[in-house]
């Protein structure tokens, strides 16, 4: 046996191992310099966030140009942008697995600072729903709005900013919260408890949320999504207080079907109705609209292992049940890709 050509081989082995080694290195430090990455051992995270779901009008727009484009699912959005949306619009984005944001109705938010240790956004008008959850200890993550500064310490919060000034509850977590006029005065909003902060006003104290708005809260956070729901263009409806699909949303499904057949992921239809009756009622019916959106799928050729069935009743709302145009929103059937 040649020793000599035996270490040859196992030195040029080696330094193979350790090139690779360094270029998947460089490759890693290089993307996360250029903030399109987060590293949190043993995974990668991407950082930038992307839209999840979106209905309505929802809009994106760069940060010098005065053109505003349809946001797609899918869209991974960058720092500067602006986003907004119309009196029946919708859109939640997905920063990492932990830290979410839904822009609620009537809404115009920039995110002015989505680099690796800080998340930044500017709410110019209308309302958030997030959730924060920090990857790693000096994270910063800041909201505005004309009237506030709220420094989030990993927490739940809902944020709805007018021209008169802001209201904000937090769910979880603790937050820090001060009016730029007033700097000095700052309160912090702990578990389960809101606040207003008037436009030339420091923040008032906290109070307790009631128990009915900690559930109404809770619904309005879970409903947020975190997979990618595929859209359609109107909303699957049924024949009243039935699971039988109308006519016109069976075109719909059928064009659902076309798209999937050159794709081939799975899906899970996820049934949901308007919180009104008991929770019993709302579930069975939710489940038996899911399913008989499955079935008919199936009649369109898409294979029954592909699609999976959810129902939610009246527990994942995305608009106030207190109206009847609010109702419509929340009885509805959801698409979502299961990766």
């Amino acid at each position: 046996m040649d020793i000599s050509n035996t270490r040859r081989s196992i030195l040029i082995v080696s330094a193979l191992v350790i090139s690779i080694i360094i270029v998947l290195f460089l490759i890693t430090f290089i993307m996360i310099k250029a903030n399109n990455l987060e590293f949190r051992a043993p995974v990668i995270v991407r950082k930038n966030p992307t839209v999840t779901y979106a209905i309505g009008t929802a809009e994106y727009s760069g940060p010098n140009s005065s053109e505003w484009k349809v946001i797609e699912i899918g869209v991974v959005l960058k720092e500067g942008e602006y986003v907004r949306t119309g009196s029946d619009g919708l859109i939640d984005l997905k920063f990492t697995n932990g830290t979410v944001m839904r822009i609620t109705e009537d809404s115009i938010l920039s995110l002015d600072d989505i680099s690796l240790d800080t998340i930044a956004v500017d709410l110019k008008k209308g309302g958030i729903v997030s959730k924060f959850t920090k990857l790693f200890s000096n994270q910063k993550y800041t909201v505005t709005t004309p009237s506030i500064v709220a420094g989030i310490r990993g927490t739940e919060l809902l944020i709805n900013a007018s021209e008169n000034g802001t209201s904000i509850v937090g769910m979880s977590g603790i937050t820090e919260i001060y009016n730029p006029m007033y700097p000095d005065n700052l309160i912090l909003l702990g578990f389960q408890t809101k606040s207003e902060v008037l436009t030339d006003q420091a923040p008032s104290d906290p109070i307790a949320l009631t128990p009915e708005e900690v559930s109404s809260f809770r619904k309005m956070l879970d409903s947020i999504n975190t997979n990618k729901v595929l859209t359609i263009g109107k909303a699957i409806q049924f024949k009243p207080d039935t699971a039988e699909i109308i006519d016109e949303s069976k075109t719909e499904l059928e064009k659902l079907a076309r798209k999937l057949r050159w794709r081939f992921f799975k899906i899970e239809i996820r049934g949901h109705t308007a919180d009104v009756g008991d929770s019993g009622s709302q579930y069975s019916l939710s489940l038996e609209r899911a399913k008989s959106v499955k079935n008919y799928l199936i009649s369109q050729k898409i294979k029954s292992k592909r699609l999976l069935v959810k129902a939610y009743g009246g527990s994942k709302p995305i608009a106030s049940n207190n109206t009847s145009e609010g109702r419509a929103l929340n009885r509805r059937v959801e698409f979502i890709v299961v990766d």
